[in-house]
């Protein structure tokens, strides 16, 4: 209630003319008329009138401005905007920056599922036996020392530098002591929709070990008509043309790219050049894991003994390895 001057002086002259009819002196009038504006003073104050004023305006919403905005991504909030960044909740603050952007696209941001699959197989495996159940074939997986942590070492190089490039890969066994059949590491590839595969391999050791330098530095790719024959004398062939044609593209490539990070020569072949049969495995003359592969591998051979030792040292490993990388990334360039 708001008491205006015009009240005032009406209750005031009502007291006065009280006053001279009941005989009041100048003082009792005063009193009076101080008294009734207290009364009227208090009631506005009991009915919470006294302090009333022009209500404030609501605040206004927060709204992001961000260009584009569909009604899914737009939001409001009761925040000042003076004060919106640095109270809101997080979802606020993203939804209201106006400098809020997607990144831009670069080589690093290509979507994981867009990238080339590269599989990678460590050769040799800790002793586990097994027989594939669609071609009989004899798949079992034996230890080889110290071939069989020589490549698993050069296995982690590749794997390394390939993955800091972009390519997306997989290891056909977790660790060097897990074993694995054969038929398994051609299904790592097959369910993975590899781009390539492939295999590493060397000769080491003190009894039949040969030179990193002096032999044995072999490429090997998919020919259709290359076989392996089981214990029960079911044949396998394999007969895919076109993962053929580009597993022996492929094995050139890594010919060339082998032989120049090595600095020796390196031979390229279409099947094994024997009969398997004669080291006490199933007969024929391609690897196991080429033959049950549905993409293009490659099957890489090399010397497993640097000089003065059984096995390879740290720089032939680094050797090998860059040869393999240098081979996959000219195989199967990155999209940009």
């Amino acid at each position: 209630m708001h008491l205006r001057p015009s009240d005032v002086r009406r209750v005031a002259r009502g007291a006065r003319v009280r006053g001279y009819r009941g005989g009041m002196d100048h003082r009792l009038r005063v009193r009076a008329a101080t008294i009734a504006v207290g009364v009227i003073c208090a009631a506005a104050l009991v009915t919470g009138c006294s302090a009333a004023r022009t209500p404030a305006p609501p605040i206004p919403a927060v709204r992001s401005s961000t260009p584009g905005d569909s009604p899914a991504h737009s939001t409001s909030s009761t925040i000042p905007p003076a004060h919106a960044a640095s109270h809101a909740p997080p979802s606020v603050i993203r939804n209201t920056s106006h400098a809020q952007t997607s990144p831009r696209p670069t080589r690093a941001a290509v979507p994981p599922a867009s990238r080339p699959v590269i599989v990678i197989d460590p050769g040799h495996s800790p002793a586990i036996r097994g027989i594939d159940p669609v071609t009989g074939l004899d798949v079992s997986g034996y230890e080889n020392e110290p071939e069989m942590r020589d490549v698993f070492a050069v296995a982690e190089l590749v794997k390394a530098q390939l993955q800091a490039a972009g390519y997306r890969v997989s290891m056909t066994k977790a660790t060097v002591d897990t074993p694995v059949l054969l038929n398994q590491i051609a299904a790592t590839a097959n369910n993975a929709h590899a781009a390539l595969a492939l295999s590493i391999h060397d000769q080491a050791g003190n009894n039949g070990g040969i030179g990193f330098n002096q032999g044995n530095n072999v490429v090997y790719y998919q020919s259709v008509g290359d076989d392996r024959v089981a214990g029960n004398g079911q044949e396998t062939v394999f007969t895919d043309g076109k993962v053929a044609a580009l597993s022996q593209k492929y094995g050139q490539i890594f010919r060339a790219q082998r032989a120049k990070a090595e600095s020796h020569a390196v031979t390229l072949q279409g099947d094994v050049g024997y009969d398997l049969g004669s080291r006490g495995l199933d007969s024929g003359n391609i690897w196991m894991v080429q033959l049950l592969a549905r993409v293009p591998w490659i099957y890489n051979e090399a010397g497993g003994n640097s000089v003065g030792r059984a096995g390879l040292s740290a720089a032939d490993k680094a050797k090998y390895a860059d040869g393999l990388i240098a081979s996959v990334e000219a195989c199967i360039p990155l999209p940009r």
